[in-house]
């Protein structure tokens, strides 16, 4: 992949390939991106416009321990001075295991200081997913009183 962006970038450096040729540009688990990357999809995104949407979780790396970037935002030409907005709200978790996660994240990751190119650790906030109470809902059994629909589970023979 390194061999390939390089490639990329000297075409776009020697007018192969256009600068600014995208108005707008989302880039979802950015975590995962290096900064070569990075810097190339900033060439790639209409300056005038810069509309470029960079989604990234510090704590959620797949690819190596580091934690966060090990680059700045600004030292790949991304202007996220305040232009950066943290979400606060989770839709995705049970309040249960949204605060499980956030102690465990609390205490093994450090938090960071809010500047131009990092956002701080927050407590999440739950958008009010019911939490699990008792049985299995796997299973097809109850959770906060409610049945839970058995759709997909697999029949004992």
């Amino acid at each position: 992949m390194t061999r390939l962006v390089e490639k990329v970038t000297e075409a776009v450096a020697r007018g192969q390939i256009p600068r600014d040729q995208y108005g707008a540009v989302m880039i979802d688990e950015g975590h995962d991106f290096q900064a070569d990357w990075l810097r190339l999809v900033v060439d790639m995104v209409d300056q005038q416009d810069n509309n470029l949407l960079l989604l990234y979780d510090d704590a959620q790396s797949i690819y190596d321990n580091r934690g966060s970037l090990d680059f700045s935002l600004s030292s790949v030409g991304i202007q996220a001075r305040g232009r950066a907005t943290v979400l606060r709200l989770n839709y995705r978790n049970t309040d249960e295991i949204l605060h499980f996660a956030y102690r465990f994240v609390d205490h093994y990751i450090d938090a960071m200081d809010s500047d131009e190119d990092h956002i701080p650790s927050v407590a999440p906030k739950s958008a009010g997913r019911p939490r699990c109470r008792a049985g299995n809902p796997a299973a097809g059994q109850f959770s906060e009183g409610r049945p839970v629909p058995r759709t997909n589970v697999p029949q004992a023979a």
